[in-house]
């Protein structure tokens, strides 16, 4: 079957890639059908390539932990886990809702999001139009910039004329940030099965971050009150599935 199933277009940007001279590796494994192949199922794998495994837990994933789980740091696919592990410098994953920014956070390693449009969905299956974007990951913010400077669309608005790279020596005091309430912003248990130690070390770092901003950013808003997801749901039902549902591919 492997012989017969081949796309119908390349990535864009992967051609991009190739000719500013990158050497591709391989296809990182991810969660199967954007993790929506089943409720429990674990974040992470696919029958294809099996468990991620993160870089830095001995032992593997638990039978037993949550779906999210911390046995395996809810790192969703081996995009963030060849980086930590230094097998590649580089590597890029997509995001819908978290699936660049979570995998990096555990695994150590930096990313970003771009903005829709800001890199080209052509040769993609994003879940929504409107929320997925391909994206880079790295061990450093110049790795970052740089490898954004390949991946954006030519035309991109208020692209700097050095290039991202031109633009990292900035301070924080050009920058108003705003940030939420990291003690009550957390995954729910059924999903991130809550552990007292990693939540108290990681309440720890916060803290000291909120505390950095304060002293650096323009302006630094501690808490900021926002909608919860429950919240914004009709007859029940989470509207941000319905809207995911309603400009899927394949759902």
């Amino acid at each position: 079957m492997r012989d017969h199933v081949k796309a119908r277009v390349w990535w864009t940007r992967l051609l991009q890639i190739i000719a500013a001279g990158m050497i591709i590796l391989g296809k990182a494994n991810l969660s199967e059908l954007s993790n929506f192949r089943g409720e429990r199922l674990p974040s992470g794998w696919s029958a294809l390539g099996g468990q991620c495994q993160s870089p830095y837990v001995r032992g593997g994933v638990l039978a037993n932990d949550s779906k999210d789980c911390h046995s395996s740091f809810r790192i969703f696919f081996w995009a963030a886990v060849v980086v930590a592990a230094g097998y590649t410098p580089l590597s890029v994953g997509t995001e819908t809702d978290g699936s660049l920014v979570c995998p990096a956070g555990c695994a150590s390693v930096y990313t970003i999001k771009p903005t829709i449009g800001l890199v080209s969905q052509r040769g993609l299956i994003p879940v929504s139009h409107t929320m997925g974007s391909a994206g880079p990951m790295a061990k450093t913010p110049y790795d970052i910039a740089a490898f954004l400077d390949i991946l954006r669309e030519d035309d991109t608005p208020g692209y700097p004329a050095g290039g991202y790279t031109s633009v990292l020596l900035g301070s924080m005091s050009e920058f108003s940030v705003a940030a939420v309430d990291y003690t009550d912003w957390i995954f729910p248990p059924k999903y991130m099965a809550p552990e007292k130690s990693a939540t108290a070390e990681m309440n720890r770092k916060f803290q000291d971050a909120y505390d950095i901003l304060k002293l650096k950013a323009r302006k630094f808003s501690e808490i900021v009150p926002l909608i919860k997801p429950e919240a914004a749901s009709i007859d029940g039902k989470s509207c941000k599935l319905m809207i995911m549902r309603k400009y899927a591919h394949h759902f």
